[in-house]
């Protein structure tokens, strides 16, 4: 997603900060789905909660650089076309 959306500046390509927003969705969701197995595994064997504490911090983290990323290919595509997300999708 940084890769895209760092081109996509150069570039002045709005499309390709479309993708790089798109893709945050998948993002969510593999932290969604990253959160549930890690607490599941916890739960199980309570040796692994320190270790898996500092593994959603990671995901997290991920998980909100990525969100920072969609918020900078908003920009680019606002500043390429002059319309923001909202109205260009709707």
């Amino acid at each position: 997603m940084l890769s895209q959306v760092t081109e996509s500046y150069i570039h002045q390509n709005a499309q390709l900060a479309n993708v790089a927003w798109a893709d945050d969705a998948e993002l969510d969701t593999v932290y969604a789905y990253l959160f549930q197995l890690l607490l599941r595994t916890m739960s199980k064997k309570t040796r692994n909660i320190a270790d898996g504490t500092q593994l959603l911090f990671i995901a997290k983290g991920l998980e909100r650089a990525g969100d920072h990323v969609t918020d900078i290919a908003e920009e680019i595509y606002l500043m390429v076309t002059g319309f923001s997300f909202a109205r260009a999708t709707s």
